[in-house]
């Protein structure tokens, strides 16, 4: 039992170093992945962002617009 283990997982191994080797490391990317336009997304900015705030980030946001009203 523990030889037929054995045996699977050198396979395993085995099969999986050569695909790698076969086709090159994608990185996880797919050749027919879907690249995004950065451009068509609107960056967020503390200025624009309408979330919810942790206490230390509302505090930082005040500090902000303090000196910029300076």
């Amino acid at each position: 039992m523990r030889e037929v283990m054995r045996d699977r997982e050198a396979s395993l191994r085995r099969a999986k170093l050569e695909a790698s080797a076969a086709e090159g490391i994608s990185w996880g990317m797919g050749e027919d992945a879907i690249e995004e336009d950065e451009d068509d997304v609107e960056e967020i900015t503390w200025q624009s962002y309408k979330g919810q705030l942790t206490e230390k980030q509302e505090k930082t946001r005040e500090k902000i617009i303090k000196r910029m009203e300076k």
